[in-house]
């Protein structure tokens, strides 16, 4: 672990996610929704959304389906050094694939919905915290 001066808290979100890859940006179809939890990416390559399940992927060329997502909950100061490092070294070490998105204000992780519980469990014994 790394050592920081107080105990990250881990809050799970709610329901479930996938991840997408559209041909052109879908920046209306985003604005327009209602759901929370959008994470958009755009590059000269790709525009990649990961989003809950309930958004509408249906112009998308590519899906991945079933994941979960955890956050650390506060915001984090841009000076901490190795926590996104350290979850993802645990998760790794147990064999858990992961997902990271860092926005202004924190960290969010997903992980396949069936390495789920088995990935809060690694992370609660290797010293986080968790909530719903």
């Amino acid at each position: 672990m790394i050592d920081l001066t107080e105990k990250q808290i881990l809050e799970k979100i709610a329901g479930h996610f996938s991840i997408a890859k559209f041909a052109k940006p879908v920046w209306r179809q985003i604005a327009e929704s209602t759901t929370a939890n959008i994470f958009v990416a755009k590059t000269e390559a790709e525009f990649s959304v990961i989003a809950p399940d309930s958004f509408d992927f249906s112009n998308a060329t590519d899906v991945n389906s079933g994941w979960r997502g955890m956050k650390v909950v506060g915001q984090l100061d841009f000076g901490i050094v190795g926590l996104l490092a350290d979850v993802t070294r645990i998760l790794a070490d147990g064999g858990i694939s992961v997902v990271a998105v860092s926005t202004f204000d924190t960290d969010y992780f997903f992980v396949k919905s069936e390495n789920f519980e088995l990935a809060l469990a690694a992370l609660g014994k290797n010293g986080f915290a968790l909530t719903n």
